[in-house]
């Protein structure tokens, strides 16, 4: 089953599909125009140090290094995110992986299993008709009792969309259990 949707506040393309005994979940930003000027403005400003000569001597040269590092690791490295940010989750009745892709660029897929899964949706944004939030994965603590964060989503998602996911995640879960009538 695939189903997409968009939320139309933040323009977020959702899209959830389960294969088997797996919830794939894909969740990006479609940026607005002002988002491309923002990403080259921020570009831009990356090359100041080749236009004021800041490669002549050993300190200029260490200095507009460091002002284009701190300036790609920060300002442009999330500039990029607005642009081409995509969230993958993959849920089982095991684990949930969760991988960042920047466009050509992904991050390394990374799981953590659990014994018992649970979610709980949180409003940011809160407007007269729609709740937009991210979702939070938790694993209660054998020892304490208390939730252990597994993972939350990073782009805002609605509440309509939280329920569809949590649709599918019991339904991944009712798939394996066996009822008997005795």
């Amino acid at each position: 089953m695939k189903i997409h949707l968009n939320s139309y506040h933040l323009k977020t393309h959702f899209i959830i599909e389960t294969v088997g005994d797996t919830v794939y979940l894909s969740i990006c930003v479609k940026p607005k125009f002002y988002t491309y000027i923002l990403l080259l403005v921020a570009a831009a400003i990356a090359v100041i140090p080749f236009l004021f000569d800041g490669f002549k001597t050993v300190d200029s040269v260490m200095a507009s290094l460091a002002f284009m590092i701190l300036w790609i690791l920060f300002p442009l490295k999330y500039a990029w995110w607005n642009v081409f940010g995509k969230e993958m989750l993959i849920i089982n009745r095991k684990s949930i992986s969760y991988q960042y892709h920047y466009g050509f660029i992904k991050n390394n897929l990374k799981t953590v299993t659990y014994q018992n899964l649970s979610a709980r949706f949180q409003p940011f944004l809160i407007d007269k008709e729609k709740k937009l939030g991210k979702i939070y994965f938790y694993e209660e603590s054998e020892k304490t009792g208390l939730p252990n964060l597994l993972h939350s989503t990073s782009i805002y998602i609605l509440q309509s969309q939280y329920d569809t996911v949590m649709e599918e995640i019991n339904l991944l879960f009712l798939r394996h259990h066996t009822f008997s009538m005795n």
